[in-house]
């Protein structure tokens, strides 16, 4: 039954937190600068911003609106993703079997993403995920096959993947869940412009439609965090250099 089975996994829950809250240690402060400072090591020095510090940048606003364009698009197909194939006459088992595998594909993107992004770096990651998630909305609001499908589980993928990348782009857990007013909008946003674009009688390849144009506008913020994100580690960087040289003239004098 539905209750019991709530239960159960309540109870899951409840001690997967009490072991993570007696296994887990933060790592020790002193250990952060062990080397000694940013300008006698030559490393960048990683600025940790409290929340009002971060909401007066613009970076702040660019992951809010990233996070918000790109889950909009999933809140959009995951209330219908079984019922509008039913629609289309694909067959009842694979609607149900797509739902399945795209919770499936939703839980590995949360642990492949942000192992890849420690390789290729998040925001590229994010980016990849975005253009995936253009391209599904396109196919679900042009295609009435099976690659709607298709373009289903690939949804659920990037829901995942976006959930489980953009924790690492925030530098606390106060400041993740400013960021995760994103998902707060998202999720009253998407039924409410879906109820609108039904009301004036359009159908629904017209929300997935508006859909795909929410991710390439994700896409764009993203890109445009980039940018500000390389401009200020280069910043950063020439920074340091000038820093180290002036601790080490005197000691070469």
């Amino acid at each position: 039954g539905v209750q019991k089975t709530f239960l159960i996994i309540g109870a899951a829950i409840a001690v997967s937190w009490i072991l993570c809250g007696i296994f887990f240690q933060a790592p020790d402060k002193s250990l952060v600068n062990a080397g000694g400072s940013a300008a006698k090591s030559g490393t960048l020095e990683m600025k940790q911003y409290t929340s009002g510090e971060m909401m007066r940048t613009r970076n702040f606003y660019l992951l809010l609106a990233t996070m918000f364009f790109g889950l909009i698009s999933y809140f959009m197909v995951s209330p219908v993703s079984q019922t509008y194939q039913i629609d289309l006459g694909i067959p009842s088992a694979v609607a149900v079997s797509a739902v399945m595998l795209g919770s499936i594909v939703n839980a590995g993107a949360r642990l492949v993403l942000p192992t890849l992004a420690d390789k290729v770096g998040r925001i590229v990651c994010i980016k990849g995920v975005l253009i995936v998630a253009v391209i599904a909305m396109g196919v679900l609001a042009v295609s009435r096959s099976l690659a709607v499908t298709v373009a289903v589980v690939l949804m659920y993928g990037c829901y995942g993947g976006i959930m489980g990348s953009f924790p690492s782009l925030t530098s606390s857990g106060e400041n993740y869940g400013f960021v995760m007013f994103g998902i707060v909008f998202a999720t009253f946003g998407a039924p409410a412009i879906s109820g609108l674009v039904s009301s004036k009688g359009y159908e629904m390849n017209v929300v997935f439609g508006i859909g795909a144009v929410f991710a390439v506008i994700a896409l764009v913020c993203l890109t445009l965090l980039g940018r500000n994100l390389v401009k200020e580690h280069a910043e950063k960087s020439a920074g340091v250099k000038n820093d180290t040289a002036q601790v080490s003239k005197p000691q070469a004098e």
